[in-house]
């Protein structure tokens, strides 16, 4: 048992040289994160930290910071929807109101 583990040591390496190098590329985008609403309800507010924006033909949309964010959605002066979501790296995070209960 002995003899089979030093053969498997010191044949890994041997194998793994063989091998091309694991490359991995982390590409940063240039665009803004943001939170958008789709199928709102003219009049709905969607709120971001201290930003807020009118639905108008059922969409909103607000440009945030990468990170964690409280999201509201709120309809006739009363929270409808609340959400916490993360953006990194201009990413667009969507919440579909057709898709609430």
């Amino acid at each position: 048992m002995k003899k089979l583990m030093i053969a498997i040591a010191l044949t890994l390496p041997a194998v793994s040289a063989c091998a091309p190098p694991i490359e991995s590329v982390s590409t940063r985008i240039d665009a803004v994160s943001s939170v958008h609403l789709i199928n709102g309800s003219d009049g709905d507010l969607l709120i971001v930290g201290d930003h807020s924006r009118s639905v108008v033909d059922g969409v909103a949309s607000i440009d945030v910071e990468d990170g964690w964010h409280e999201v509201t959605v709120t309809r006739n002066g009363s929270e409808f929807v609340t959400r916490r979501v993360f953006v990194q790296d201009g990413t667009r995070r969507v919440i579909d109101l057709s898709k609430q209960p």
